[in-house]
């Protein structure tokens, strides 16, 4: 089966809705407990056993690439500065994506409080886009479970 290897992590924004505590670092280092959004995220992507990190960075970028370099975390990580201009959401996915050369891609926003959880769902819903051959697939969740 075929299987998808490389994650885009979403973390090139501003966090404004996460001001003031956003003034200083870029959102995926906002820390929740003990440990960062960021940390989370790579930690569910080492679940789902994916082989490389592709993070978009713009906002505080120097911060989150030194925290990535400090953490050292045991896997492929790759950094995209998006300069001099941000940009977004679908300009950040389309220039990592398209800088590299994997064919699929799991897109991850740390936005989400992302943990083991969800990784059963995750593969149902790769199996799916495998299974249906699809050009892309999304999961939701529920509006009544959503805090956003």
């Amino acid at each position: 089966m075929e299987k998808i290897k490389v994650a885009v992590i979403l973390g090139a924004g501003f966090g404004k809705r996460l001001l003031p505590i956003t003034n200083n670092i870029p959102k995926p280092l906002v820390k929740i407990g003990n440990e960062t959004i960021l940390e989370k995220t790579i930690t569910l992507i080492q679940k789902l056993n994916l082989k490389k990190i592709l993070i978009n960075s713009h906002y505080k970028k120097d911060l989150l690439k030194d925290f990535i370099k400090k953490k050292r975390f045991n896997i492929d990580i790759q950094i995209f500065e998006e300069i001099p201009d941000i940009l977004n959401t679908g300009g950040g996915i389309s220039n990592m994506v398209m800088n590299n050369k994997h064919d699929y891609f799991l897109t991850l926003n740390p936005d989400t409080m992302w943990n083991e959880n969800y990784v059963d769902e995750i593969l149902k819903m790769e199996k799916q886009f495998f299974k249906f051959n699809s050009k892309n697939i999304l999961l939701v969740v529920n509006k009544d479970k959503s805090f956003d």
